[in-house]
């Protein structure tokens, strides 16, 4: 469930009110300032923008070492680059970071609203990986962590579809366009408090030589509370390969 009250006072420079998107019927967050530093409004979260933080944000140290010196098999994580929530209507990225954060960039949530007829999505994006081209990828999974509050937990854990390949600014205009008529992982288990969720994926979702894109839908008006690429627990991807 979503924040029942404000947890003290959030004060942020150049601040506009953002209202309660009647996520959570049961809220009383009407107030919460958000400004629109709460995430990056520019730059790109595919190709060109992993390529130069792949050293970083790729695969774990080591991991590109064993794969070139002929490893027979082996799994490899993939920090995401980007990870952010809004609104299937009017709800901004950054009102739904800070939202989700306590007040930071540091959460997402997806979240149903009480008449079904908007949503919270979160979008994820991950780097390429070119050491893997040539390997047979078997299993694939994302993993993403609760945050550490007592609301973060939910009944279900939503559903992940693949997405088109989008950039920060698209995020902000809008929800990127599905690839695909059914989501590649569905509602793993029920979401809880300060702990990870792993959606095992369709092993073609991964392409070695091209950023990975999706998205989190829920399943649920109990909202899922999840750490965003700043935050403690940035999602990954488990990738094996043979």
């Amino acid at each position: 469930m979503g924040p029942r009250r404000l947890l003290g006072a959030w004060v942020l420079a150049s601040a506009c009110t953002m209202t309660n998107p009647a996520f959570d019927q049961d809220d009383s967050i009407n107030d919460v300032r958000a400004t629109s530093t709460g995430i990056e409004t520019t730059g790109e979260v595919g190709d060109e923008a992993t390529d130069e933080g792949d050293e970083s944000e790729g695969i774990e140290t080591g991991a590109e070492d064993e794969i070139a010196t002929g490893s027979e098999s082996g799994t490899v994580e993939i920090l995401a680059s980007f990870v952010g929530c809004r609104g299937t209507d009017n709800y901004t990225p950054a009102e739904c970071a800070l939202w989700a954060g306590q007040g930071q960039a540091n959460a997402v949530a997806i979240d149903e609203s009480s008449d079904s007829g908007h949503f919270l999505v979160a979008c994820l994006a991950f780097p390429k990986e070119p050491a893997l081209e040539g390997k047979t990828i078997t299993k694939v999974s994302l993993e993403m962590h609760t945050i550490n509050t007592f609301w973060a937990g939910s009944d279900s854990s939503g559903e992940i579809w693949k997405v088109e390949p989008f950039t920060v600014v698209d995020f902000f205009l809008g929800v990127p366009l599905l690839a695909g008529d059914e989501p590649v992982a569905s509602n793993s288990e029920v979401g809880p408090i300060d702990a990870p969720i792993q959606w095992e994926l369709h092993s073609e979702v991964f392409i070695p030589d091209e950023a990975t894109y999706l998205c989190a839908y829920p399943l649920s008006d109990d909202g899922l509370y999840l750490y965003s690429h700043e935050g403690l627990v940035p999602p990954k991807l488990h990738v094996a390969y043979q």
